[in-house]
């Protein structure tokens, strides 16, 4: 945190500087350490700690009511799925991303390593591809591969591309994403 703008609190979810967080108290700010989120329920809980420390615990129940919709309304029968990312990376099967991707009627599929392979794609597609569209503009080797010919004309059922920004953090900006995916794959 930057002590030259005068926060009076500070929200973290550890990290940083071994004495970080007594630094800041010594400068008379509030110090929030937030857990890491497993699960959303453990989202749900953190959205719950910040609105309570800013004094607006209506923005939370307003998140929170927002994701139990979701829920309540989640499509029946999921379609498999495999989530792209540059380089071949995916996301695991199980945990927080599986999570979001079930809100939305995905199951993610098991993958060895969390990667998708180009031989993956032309062997065994998926029925719906969430190609992650972050960093897209730039030029790597991790985006190249998404260039490769079989990665371009993969044979999956639907091709999607996904804010990978919001799949990095896995926090209350994929609600959203997900009501966008749930009426893409409506389409």
């Amino acid at each position: 945190a930057d002590a030259g703008l005068k926060p009076d609190l500070i929200l973290t979810m550890g990290g940083g500087a071994r004495d970080q967080a007594s630094i800041a108290r010594r400068l008379g700010i509030r110090v929030v350490d937030l857990p890491y989120p497993q699960t959303i329920p453990d989202i749900e809980a953190s959205v719950s700690r910040v609105a309570a420390e800013l004094g607006q615990p209506a923005r939370a129940k307003a998140i929170i009511g927002q994701i139990e919709r979701l829920r309540r309304t989640t499509p029946r029968g999921a379609l498999d799925p495999m989530w792209l990312g540059g380089g071949g990376r995916s996301l695991p099967a199980t945990g927080l991303a599986a999570e979001w991707m079930r809100l939305a009627g995905l199951r993610q599929r098991q993958l060895r390593g969390d990667r998708v392979t180009l031989e993956q794609l032309l062997v065994s597609p998926p029925q719906v591809l969430l190609r992650s569209d972050y960093r897209a503009g730039e030029y790597s080797g991790e985006q190249r591969w998404l260039n490769h010919p079989l990665a371009q004309r993969t044979r999956a059922g639907k091709t999607l591309a996904t804010d990978g920004r919001r799949w990095t953090c896995m926090g209350p900006s994929l609600v959203p994403e997900m009501a966008r995916l749930r009426r893409e794959l409506a389409r």
